[in-house]
């Protein structure tokens, strides 16, 4: 069959669109009951230049020729059946072809911040759930949970004591005004407060290895072991506490002492922190990320505490935070305690002081205040560490039971209370009388005996 051949010097006129509309009775590949892409019809013509391709799939080709693919299959005596040529069908063939292909996450997955395929996916210590998350998980608000917190007066004495060195004046204070105007960001505020509020811990005053760090991630911190499950690592912008290396070997079996990663001298189990905010922010997103903060310190230290056979009094505050704008600063007290009914640990968060630095008065009070905290906190911190050194002097290593019927988890020999506390695995405990002091000879007896192949040998 001839073809009929086109007139000289005139051209057919160019379609309007290298696509074909297509009717409502075009055909689609199989669809779920709700299209991903909002706004979008199925008779819709969506240009090319406005259809992204992933680039991993070679297989995807774009066909703007559909006339050559109705001759196509005229030739070939085939039903071709057209779909169009949107972002979602071209996303299915991709689908259809590579079954690892990326998946378009849904609309409920962006705002909650997971995706479709990772419902683990933590939520951010700035993000908008995060408040009602630390809430579920048991990180208190008075006014939201409903349940008061029990403030500890001889705490509150100690923060607003009067302290033996000497009072600001005028003229540090009138630097201190005029320094935190200029701070317009959070780091402004840490260097002025740095300065002139917080005492120096380089200082002479503080002991060897006491350490100020700030605005790092507790990457290493334990993850989803009850305040924290779906969250992220606590970030506090400055913390104090004993670097690392400076407490006994066995902080290694304190999980939540460490951290970071490969920082020997990073602090280890503080027990004060503090969240910074601009001037323009709210001192109310600074609580809550404080009362996250607290909560962490005080399973770090419940833990400590739990190695070596011993509790805090309930209800009796060890961990300080606090949050400031400049202007306005808080501090608060932090402990657990375990829920009546559940038996979940539950972690309150105690405003013990406040106020503003509005004028030279204002100004002594406040920075009086942040410095007891600071003594308090390294008080708290050191009786602590002398407290595992003393343990480990006396008992070194905890020897890890080989035999299941005494009753240990793990081989871990259960901590010693009298009265009912949280532990750091978050629920209420009634302990036993203690746990058994075992000699460093000891110990390493029973390791020689365990490597020995004669059975002999080990007999006392």
């Amino acid at each position: 069959m001839s073809k009929k051949r086109k007139p000289q010097g005139k051209s057919e006129p160019e379609p309007a669109a290298k696509f074909r509309r297509l009717d409502s009775n075009t055909p689609l590949l199989p669809t779920s009951a709700q299209s991903p892409l909002e706004g979008v019809s199925s008779c819709e013509v969506v240009p090319g230049s406005q259809v992204q391709v992933p680039e991993d799939h070679p297989t995807v080709t774009v066909i703007e020729d559909l006339e050559a693919v109705d001759s196509a299959a005229a030739a070939s005596d085939q039903t071709l059946q057209r779909f169009p040529l949107t972002t979602e069908n071209l996303h299915r063939l991709a689908m259809s072809t590579n079954s690892k292909a990326p998946r378009i996450a849904s609309a409920q997955s962006l705002r909650s911040g997971t995706s479709a395929g990772d419902t683990s996916r933590s939520i951010s210590t700035t993000s908008e759930g995060f408040e009602n998350r630390a809430l579920q998980n048991g990180v208190l608000d008075a006014v939201r949970s409903g349940k008061q917190p029990v403030v500890d007066t001889d705490v509150k004495k100690k923060l607003l004591a009067s302290r033996d060195s000497a009072s600001p004046t005028q003229s540090q204070y009138n630097k201190f005004a005029d320094r935190i105007v200029e701070a317009s960001n959070e780091q402004g505020t840490i260097a002025v407060y740095s300065k002139y509020i917080f005492q120096d811990t380089e200082d002479a005053y503080f002991d060897i290895g006491y350490r100020r760090k700030e605005d790092k991630m507790w990457t290493e911190f334990p993850k989803n072991v009850g305040f924290n499950n779906g969250l992220s690592a606590p970030k506090p912008d400055m913390i104090e506490g004993f670097a690392r290396d400076t407490f006994p070997p066995t902080i290694e079996l304190i999980k939540s002492s460490k951290m970071v990663r490969d920082e020997p001298k990073y602090v280890a189990l503080p027990h004060m922190a503090v969240e910074y905010k601009a001037r323009e922010k709210s001192l109310h997103e600074a609580k809550v990320q404080a009362g996250y903060n607290g909560a962490a310190m005080v399973y770090g230290r419940n833990e400590a505490l739990e190695l070596i056979g011993k509790a805090d009094p309930p209800r009796r505050p060890a961990v300080l935070t606090a949050t400031t704008t400049g202007q306005e600063w808080n501090v608060y007290a932090h402990y657990a305690h375990p829920d009546v009914v559940s038996g979940k640990a539950e972690y309150y968060q105690c405003r013990m002081a406040g106020g503003s630095m509005e004028n030279l008065n204002e100004y002594k009070q406040g920075r009086r205040v942040l410095r007891n905290m600071q003594d308090f906190a390294r008080e708290k911190a050191s009786d602590l560490r002398d407290s595992l050194h003393k343990h480990y002097d006396e008992n070194g290593s905890p020897q890890r039971s080989q035999h299941p019927s005494t009753g240990t988890k793990n081989g871990k020999q259960s901590v010693a209370s009298k009265s009912p506390t949280v532990s750091s695995k978050g629920s209420a405990q009634q302990h036993g009388q203690g746990t058994p002091k075992i000699s460093l000879q000891h110990w390493l007896f029973d390791i020689r005996c365990s490597a020995s192949k004669r059975g002999a040998e080990c007999s006392s």
